[in-house]
């Protein structure tokens, strides 16, 4: 079995436009590449009358060019918070929608009753609702906020590990530009 290992280039759509009228894009999709290459080894086995081989390409920051990381110092941290409810979330879920407000008593009643598969199924349900009525303006994010805690006071009360701390970092603008 013969291979091929390749370092071609892949050109980069920095821009997104799809274009050959800049250095910022490429005229080309991923899978129109992959045929172009193939075919070309294809042509140049055929007439060599070589086997075709298994042909590896590493194409480098065509792989990579659009992901990034950023690395922030942590001001601070918060622990969990505790297995009480406080009086400000309370509030707030009992400004929920009709059909929220539902999922949440039944939540309640199937903790209540120790039924953990069933509550387990309420709080995503629960969540869920919350979701789509944050996307569609209905609810605010205080409202999601209340909700996740709720369903991580729930989950600790069935057992579920410790939940994460929350860090507390700086994103301005002026910290955040590492290629300037």
């Amino acid at each position: 079995l013969l291979s091929l290992f390749l370092i071609i280039g892949l050109g980069i759509d920095y821009d997104g436009t799809h274009s050959a009228q800049t250095d910022m894009s490429v005229a080309y999709s991923l899978e129109e590449y992959a045929a172009a290459v193939v075919a070309a080894v294809g042509r140049v086995c055929d007439r060599k009358g070589v086997q075709h081989p298994v042909i590896c390409s590493e194409s480098g920051r065509a792989l990579v060019s659009h992901h990034s990381v950023l690395i922030f110092e942590a001001f601070s941290a918060t622990a969990p918070t505790s297995n009480m409810m406080d009086p400000a979330t309370a509030y707030l879920l009992d400004e929920l929608t009709d059909d929220c407000r539902s999922d949440y008593r039944n939540l309640m009643v199937s903790a209540v009753r120790g039924d953990f598969d069933t509550c387990g199924l309420y709080a995503d349900q629960l969540k869920r609702h919350c979701a789509e009525q944050f996307k569609e303006g209905v609810l605010g994010l205080e409202h999601l906020a209340a909700v996740d805690g709720l369903c991580e006071i729930v989950a600790r009360g069935m057992g579920a590990a410790e939940g994460p701390r929350r860090y507390h970092i700086n994103l301005s603008v002026f910290t955040s530009l590492p290629d300037m």
